[in-house]
């Protein structure tokens, strides 16, 4: 519980490497925060993490869109207050 108390942010975060970050960020007690663009895998991944004991945020989001990803950006900061680890994972 190295991380018990921080906020990792991870775009891309529903499936292959994201979703591997996300998982050990919150092995480690992290808040995790992740957006990807499949609903579907956003409440998978969500399940999944909670299961972890940790606070979760998964949104929608295409990073290619500005406002998308301003409305994410909010929606992390009213959740958690902060960002503490920010991983730009999502590719388009």
């Amino acid at each position: 519980m190295k991380l018990k108390g921080k906020t990792a942010v991870i775009t891309g975060g529903a499936r292959g490497l994201g979703k591997a970050l996300c998982q050990r960020f919150a092995e480690e007690g992290a808040q995790v925060a992740l957006c990807g663009r499949s609903v579907d895998l956003l409440n998978r991944a969500r399940l999944e993490l909670s299961a972890f004991g940790v606070r979760v945020l998964a949104e929608q989001c295409d990073i290619s869109d500005v406002n998308q990803v301003q409305s994410f950006a909010g929606r992390v900061l009213e959740e958690f207050s902060t960002i503490d680890v920010l991983i730009n994972n999502a590719a388009l």
